[in-house]
């Protein structure tokens, strides 16, 4: 709430400042065009001041408001940033808390690698490359929003082509790009996974990498996807820059041209007030707009991690209690753990048959066999991480 009262405020600081131009081209114009204001306070105020010392003080009000409006613009900015890592910090707390409490069988059948890149990657590129980007353009559209509210009161017509010109500039540039923007999506969320993946098998099974030489196999491996990740964000990057530099083309053509057909009408003298507060607001919009533009590329771009995690983010609104084992209660007072008539079989090999065992409190037991008898299996059953089992205790 004090984050949108703030935006509002600094919005019609802008504002303030950008029409103050049109009153002070006036007096540069014509020291006495400030005695046509009808204004009976203004008349006061002017009475006390000589020409020079006005136009002195005029233009100090006018700096002190746009200090203030940049320096509202900055402090948005910080909050918004703020307030985006602090709902980061409690989303990826969440979604490593969800992914901790899944059913057993969920970290069997699911690559390590990707939990890891869930947790580490893609949560992190749907907070900083969508969440903060979408509180940004609810800044920015602020401004824009009270920028044209003004300019349509002072000449409706003008602003409605000018921004029309715009937005369709913008609209046709992002049209264009939309499928490039989701295939380096996809190619950063994909590539990240294999990246993880190359990370955890070569540094995790260390010994067997030394074994067989295989430091360059991984190395080149990494070195494809980190290129591809790279590459891809490099694109979006430039795809996001373009609209800037054809908006620029567009409003120079547009202001030259205006110059030409006031100067030529000889009107230019009559209409320089107006002319300087559409450059001012100009000034102030392009790079709302612009940030807009980047902040909606940015979104755009990573679209693909908000997706990877949609699950998880639907577990934890909806606190799925089907998917998670919750805190097991735990008996302390016992005197043994005994298993009965144990059955168990995988991919039709039958691992145990009529198992039967009991081990007493305090009692230390070693399990031993041959690779792939049944010790792990029987540690999955033992813990209840794998079956339900019968315990009498």
């Amino acid at each position: 709430f004090f984050l949108q009262i703030l935006i509002i405020i600094s919005s019609l600081i802008q504002l303030l400042s950008i029409f103050s131009f049109g009153p002070l081209i006036l007096i540069l114009l014509d020291s006495e065009n400030i005695k046509k204001f009808n204004l009976s306070f203004i008349k006061k105020i002017i009475e006390n001041f000589s020409e020079q010392d006005l136009l002195l003080y005029f233009i100090i009000i006018i700096i002190l408001l746009f200090i203030l409006s940049n320096f509202l613009s900055i402090l948005v900015s910080k909050i918004s940033l703020n307030f985006g890592q602090q709902i980061g910090i409690k989303l990826n707390n969440q979604i490593f808390r969800d992914i901790m409490f899944r059913e057993y069988q969920y970290h069997l059948n699911v690559n390590s690698s990707e939990i890891i890149s869930k947790i580490t990657l893609e949560s992190a590129r749907v907070i900083n490359s969508i969440l903060i980007p979408m509180l940004l353009i609810n800044s920015r559209i602020a401004i824009v929003f009270f920028v044209l509210l003004g300019l349509m009161a002072f000449n409706l017509k003008a602003t409605i082509i000018a921004f029309f010109f715009l937005i369709l500039s913008y609209f046709i540039i992002f049209f264009i790009n939309k499928n490039r923007f989701i295939t380096n999506s996809n190619l950063i969320s994909h590539n990240n996974r294999i990246r993880q993946k190359i990370i955890s098998e070569s540094l995790g099974n260390m010994r067997e990498t030394i074994m067989f030489s295989a430091q360059e196999f991984f190395l080149k491996l990494f070195n494809k996807s980190n290129s591809i990740i790279s590459y891809s964000i490099a694109n979006n990057q430039y795809l996001s820059s373009i609209p800037r530099f054809i908006i620029e083309i567009i409003v120079f053509i547009i202001i030259i041209f205006f110059i030409f057909i006031m100067k030529t009408n000889a009107s230019l003298e009559e209409n320089l007030p107006m002319f300087g507060i559409y450059l001012v607001a100009g000034y102030k919009l392009l790079p709302a707009l612009q940030a807009i533009a980047n902040s909606y590329s940015s979104i755009k771009g990573n679209n693909s991690a908000l997706i990877n995690i949609k699950s998880d983010l639907n577990n934890i609104l909806h606190n799925n209690k089907n998917t998670l084992i919750g805190k097991k209660k735990i008996q302390e007072n016992f005197s043994n753990i005994e298993l009965k008539n144990i059955y168990f079989s995988h991919k039709e090999k039958v691992i145990f048959k009529n198992l039967n065992f009991k081990i007493n409190k305090s009692e230390v037991v070693g399990i031993m066999g041959e690779t792939g008898s049944g010790k792990s299996t029987f540690i999955d059953i033992f813990l209840e991480l794998d079956v339900d089992t019968l315990f009498t205790y």
